[in-house]
């Protein structure tokens, strides 16, 4: 496959990529008392049903508390926080064929829950917070606040400011995922494929190198079928590129 991008079929070429963006991530990840991050923007407030804890901006996801009742023969009934988001999230993963080889553009990405790629060794593991990602994923709060910071997002959706602030639609058919329902209230993505066809396909990789180097210009690669279920096998994809793998069944 001729391309600007890296292009990738086997895990040889692959996982020295995959170290390397790992180590220029340099997310360093610790703990904090959540009255700390108030500081921060994050406070309680008081909502329909009591307390709870959310940005001051009430974007992205509140924590809120649930009391669930069931008949289950175990427990009759508990108590716990749960997520509850603003808005759905959006995933994509670009696909392209070349003769008989099929390829997914995938993003290497660190965010501070994930279990990445070790970048020390077998003794003395190092988390890098770096995991094999969609080639888009993004919350609600990410598309309505800020839109022009969220890389491809123009392959995506359409931005309708003539309709309200921050609106758009979808430029891709999607299906609905909901999210895992132990911790999410009442969540869900909207999760497309995209296939791309050649011309399009330098669209596309145009845009990724016309991204500033902060916002993951360095970090798209072109990978094959048989080496994203590789990737998947080892435990480096992540939720959004797990979930959206389920669509090219």
């Amino acid at each position: 496959m001729d391309s600007r991008l890296p292009v990738f079929r086997n895990m040889d070429g692959f996982e020295p990529f995959l170290a390397e963006r790992a180590r220029a991530a340099k997310m360093e990840v610790g703990s904090v008392a959540l009255d700390h991050l108030r500081l921060a923007g994050w406070r309680f407030d008081l909502g329909p049903f009591g307390a709870v804890f959310k940005r001051i901006d009430s974007s992205f996801f509140d924590v809120v508390g649930v009391s669930v009742t069931t008949s289950g023969p175990e427990v009759s009934g508990w108590e716990q926080p749960m997520l509850e988001e603003r808005g759905p999230g959006f995933v994509a993963l670009f696909t392209h064929d070349v003769v008989t080889t099929y390829y997914a553009l995938v993003r290497m990405i660190a965010e501070p829950g994930n279990m990445g790629y070790n970048i020390g060794s077998v003794d003395a593991p190092m988390n890098s917070h770096v995991l094999v990602a969609p080639s888009f994923q993004a919350s609600h709060g990410n598309l309505t606040s800020n839109p022009g910071k969220v890389p491809l997002a123009s392959f995506v959706v359409q931005m309708t400011p003539e309709v309200a602030p921050g609106s758009f639609s979808l430029k891709l058919k999607t299906v609905t995922a909901p999210k895992e329902g132990g911790r999410y209230l009442h969540s869900f993505n909207h999760q497309g494929l995209l296939v791309v066809k050649s011309q399009e396909r330098e669209a596309l990789e145009s845009a990724v190198l016309a991204l500033p180097e902060d916002q993951g210009r360095d970090d798209y690669a072109w990978v094959s079928r048989s080496l994203l279920r590789e990737i998947r096998d080892r435990g480096w994809a992540n939720a959004h590129l797990w979930s959206a793998m389920a669509l090219l069944v």
